[in-house]
């Protein structure tokens, strides 16, 4: 277990801290799905927390994103403070998700599936609302689940405790309603709040390898007419402990197009993967994957 302190929006009380773990068996499925088990969960809990090679600082940090409105620094910061004071994290706060690198899906490193590397828990949320200033506010929802137990409903509820505060998410001049996105993750990003310091520890994790012969992404039906012939979407999600991606925890990092972006989608759940080990015991990690498309050159779907 490992202690976390609350630093610039919330202190903790003397006496008070919120605890981190290493859950490997609590990654949760949001559609439901049954999650592969190790044999001795209760052993690789232990194994996994016996890893610990040494700590990294860290924080948490929480970002209000606007999706179909313009609002100053100051307003995004103000909301983002009114989020981050009604806070208060889960205990204990079980991390489950271990951070991890950049993928491809025809080409492989060297080793990958026996070196290690030391790599730290992770965090990511994304929570989505939209407001009007008023009572008819919309309740807030996951659209990217942190698989942290406790900590999806901890953001909810210091957002509908935020909304409650006169004059904070009221829609800009000419707009009758706005919708909102809140990051809260352990990577920093434009206009993020500091709310939540953390030691984190890192561990030697092998990290997840995509299977050789994972099927490709389809071309869309409608190319583009031009010039380019290389088309590129990536996407970020969690690769849970029995190789599978997460789908609650996408994110699209680069799409060429919206059309691209769906056909990476819809192959998506085909994909597989070796999952990412701590000391042979499966782990949850998260991972950039880019799906390539080639189109062929003009006139060559029409060449027999």
């Amino acid at each position: 277990m490992f202690a976390i302190s609350l630093s610039g929006l919330r202190r903790a009380k003397p006496g008070v801290r919120v605890w981190v773990g290493i859950a490997a068996a609590c990654v949760v499925s949001f559609a439901g799905r049954a999650q592969a088990q190790d044999a001795d969960s209760s052993r690789c809990d232990s194994v996994i927390v016996a890893a610990r090679r040494d700590s990294v600082r860290t924080a948490l940090y929480l970002t209000v994103i606007p999706l179909d409105v313009e609002l100053s620094d100051a307003q995004r910061k103000l909301m983002a403070t009114a989020i981050g004071t009604a806070f208060v994290p889960p205990r204990p706060f079980r991390i489950s998700v271990f951070s991890g690198p950049s993928q491809m899906r025809t080409f492989r490193r060297i080793g990958a599936d026996t070196l290690t590397e030391l790599r730290a828990p992770t965090v990511t949320g994304m929570y989505r609302f939209s407001s009007t200033g008023n009572d008819s506010t919309s309740r807030p929802v996951v659209v990217r689940a942190s698989l942290i137990p406790g900590l999806d409903a901890a953001v909810l509820e210091a957002i509908r405790s935020a909304l409650l505060l006169s004059g904070v998410f009221i829609p800009p001049v000419g707009f009758a309603s706005m919708q909102l996105d809140v990051r809260l993750a352990s990577d920093s990003t434009p206009n993020a709040l500091r709310i939540v310091e953390a030691i984190f520890p890192r561990m030697p994790v092998i990290d997840a390898v995509p299977y050789a012969d994972n099927p490709p992404p389809k071309l869309p039906l409608a190319m583009p007419d031009d010039s380019t012939r290389r088309f590129d979407v990536v996407l970020r999600f969690v690769v849970d402990r029995a190789g599978l991606p997460a789908l609650e925890t996408v994110e699209v990092i680069r799409g060429s197009s919206l059309s691209y972006v769906r056909e990476a989608f819809n192959v998506l759940p085909k994909q597989r993967f070796t999952p990412a080990r701590v000391n042979g015991c499966a782990v949850a990690q998260v991972v950039s994957y880019p799906f390539a498309f080639v189109t062929p050159p003009a006139g060559a779907l029409f060449r027999h």
